[in-house]
């Protein structure tokens, strides 16, 4: 074997042990049995998901704590709730959710709601852009 050859073989299984060494071997925390879901529409278009992959990411960053995910027809009855969603999407009407209908493109509100003792974060956008 050729000496540059040799070294090149030496560094790589190095940083294959090194890359293999450093990974956490620990899996997320599930929260599948815990009563906090995200939810979003099942007309919900990409950037509607993207939103709420980035809440769920950003919550598993901050409690490492992965959270349930989830595409909805009409909310569920129990359990705490975010919900992610544009102005115009059945979710939000069927909640009589304030003012949303007065959003403009690129605005968002984001309102905690008590809905009999569970609690319902909600993440509504004017339009897809807005609600990312």
């Amino acid at each position: 074997m050729k000496p540059i050859g040799l070294i090149t073989f030496l560094l790589t299984i190095l940083f294959a042990l090194t890359v293999l060494g450093c990974q956490n071997t620990t899996p997320p925390k599930s929260t599948e049995n815990n009563s906090v879901k995200i939810c979003y529409s099942l007309q919900a278009g990409f950037q509607e998901q993207l939103a709420a992959k980035e809440v769920r990411r950003y919550l598993y960053l901050r409690t490492d704590r992965l959270f349930g995910l989830n595409a909805v027809r009409s909310l569920p009855s129990k359990g705490n709730l975010i919900l992610i969603a544009t102005k115009d999407r059945d979710l939000i009407k069927e909640m009589s959710y304030g003012n949303s209908s007065q959003l403009k493109p690129q605005e968002y509100t984001i309102r905690t709601i008590d809905d009999n003792g569970r609690k319902i974060v909600v993440i509504c956008g004017g339009d897809p852009t807005g609600t990312l």
